[in-house]
């Protein structure tokens, strides 16, 4: 049976049985939950005041391998698995980890109240389920969203949901912002990725918009680009990262020819651009007439 709610203190940590033996899976995913904020919140690292939100946590992994008493890799393939099952989505930093459970509500609604009008809705759901004779009927309405067989909920997770009682934002453009990387790269990155979405709407929460997104591809293009060593970061859990505002007002790049002067640099420079405003000439220099 694996509907309605129970109650899960947070003082059933203090048991002498929740740290007795080195944790199971199961029990680390509970007490990822036992320690997310409950609402928004902030902590301090190293003098730095790090935001964080409704469902979210700030652990390293070597908190949580002391804490679970497991190895360090084991900590890394167990979020790994998490993040791949889309249950959390992690965000890297020099300072911590931000871990972000995804459908957090499902599982933790905000207010007793929400709790309450939960149970009577399932129990409104039992009742239409019978007759008037009291006997139940042959056929039981198949819930709209099931759950998979591991118990996980698999549907897309934003880490930054509104929060309750805020008004409901628009969606950001998901697909136009990963069209445009992928245009620009060639590659083949999914709008549709719960990671993809999550990185998008956190920087967009944070009041960046479109067009931001695109000074900072193209500014990592230009730079990245034709280097083999960093061309391979030419993706969204990088561009799309924490470092987001600092690539966006990062200078131009300007790309240096060896051995030339600087007037047939700016010669060269000055052709190429009079070439893509004419034709739309790509990177490669091929042209393309409008």
């Amino acid at each position: 049976m694996n509907n309605g709610y129970v109650c899960l203190h947070r003082k059933i940590m203090d048991n002498d049985l929740w740290f007795l033996d080195p944790f199971t899976r199961a029990q680390a995913w509970v007490d990822l939950f036992l320690n997310a904020n409950w609402k928004d919140n902030e902590m301090i690292i190293r003098g730095n005041i790090i935001p964080i939100k409704r469902g979210q946590l700030g652990w390293s992994e070597l908190t949580m391998a002391k804490r679970w008493r497991w190895s360090r890799g084991k900590v890394r393939r167990f979020l790994s698995y998490l993040e791949k099952k889309e249950n959390i989505v992690q965000q890297k930093g020099h300072l911590t980890t931000i871990i972000t459970i995804c459908n957090y509500e499902d599982y933790q609604p905000d207010t007793e109240k929400e709790v309450q009008q939960m149970e009577q809705q399932t129990v409104q759901q039992t009742d239409n389920r019978r007759t008037t004779d009291g006997t139940r009927l042959n056929k039981v309405k198949k819930d709209k969203k099931e759950k998979n067989k591991t118990g996980f909920i698999n549907k897309p997770c934003s880490p930054t949901a509104n929060d309750v009682g805020e008004k409901q934002q628009p969606e950001p453009p998901f697909k136009r912002i990963i069209d445009y990387l992928n245009a620009k790269i060639g590659s083949h990155y999914k709008p549709s990725s719960a990671k993809n979405k999550a990185l998008i709407s956190a920087r967009f929460n944070e009041g960046f918009t479109v067009e931001n997104f695109k000074m900072v591809i193209d500014k990592k293009v230009a730079e990245w680009g034709g280097d083999e060593k960093f061309c391979k970061f030419l993706r969204p859990e990088t561009l799309f990262s924490n470092k987001f505002e600092s690539y966006l007002n990062q200078p131009e790049v300007a790309k240096v020819l060896p051995g030339w002067s600087d007037a047939a640099q700016e010669t060269y420079r000055n052709s190429r651009e009079l070439k893509e405003e004419l034709f739309g000439g790509g990177r490669d220099g091929t042209a393309r007439l409008r």
